[in-house]
C-alpha cells in the first residue's frame, strides 16, 4: 500500500499504475493544520470523481484525523456525505483508536449514509496504552471492523 498525503492529489490516480496492491491517502500526520480543510476538499472531489480512473482490483483507503479533534469530526462528515453519493472509500483507517466508541460512532454515522456506508471496512489504530488496554473491546465493536493495527513507533 502507498500512502500520498491528502495534499497531493495528483499522486492519487498515479498510483493506480503502478504494482501497488492499493493507497491509504493521508489526512492526519501528512497534512499540517492550516492545510487540512482544503486537503479534505481535494480528496472528497478526487474521490467523486476519481479522475475517471478505476482499478477493480485497487483498495482506496483514507486515513482521518483522531475523532477526538475538529479536524476529525469534519472527516467523519465529509465521509458521511460522499457516502451518501455513492462514492466511498474501501476503507477507513482510524488512528489514535483508545476506546470502542471510536469505531461504533464511525461505523454508525457510515450506515446511517446508505448501504454503501455498510461497505466500507475500518482499521483501527492503536497508539497508546490506552488503546492498547482496550483493544479487546474495540475488536468486538463493530462488523465493519476489519482490522487492528499497531502504531509501528507509537
Amino acid at each position: 500500500l502507498l500512502s500520498p498525503p491528502a495534499t497531493r492529489p495528483e499522486r492519487f490516480a498515479k498510483t493506480m499504475s503502478t504494482a501497488a496492491d492499493g493507497l491509504i491517502i493521508d489526512l492526519e500526520d501528512a497534512v499540517g493544520p492550516g492545510d487540512k480543510d482544503a486537503a479534505r476538499v481535494a480528496l472528497m472531489q478526487w474521490l467523486r470523481t476519481r479522475d475517471g480512473v478505476t482499478r477493480a482490483d485497487f483498495l482506496e483507503c483514507i486515513r482521518i484525523n483522531p475523532l477526538s479533534t475538529a479536524f476529525g469530526l469534519r472527516d467523519l462528515l465529509a465521509l458521511v456525505e460522499l457516502t451518501a453519493a455513492g462514492a466511498p472509500p474501501d476503507a477507513v483507517v482510524l488512528p489514535k483508536v483508545e476506546s470502542a466508541h471510536d469505531v461504533q460512532l464511525i461505523a454508525r454515522h457510515l450506515r446511517a449514509a446508505g448501504p454503501a456506508g455498510e461497505r466500507v471496512a475500518l482499521m483501527a489504530l492503536i497508539e497508546s496504552a490506552l488503546g492498547l488496554e482496550h483493544a479487546a473491546d474495540i475488536a468486538r465493536t463493530s462488523p465493519q471492523l476489519k482490522s487492528l493495527a499497531f502504531g509501528a513507533v507509537d
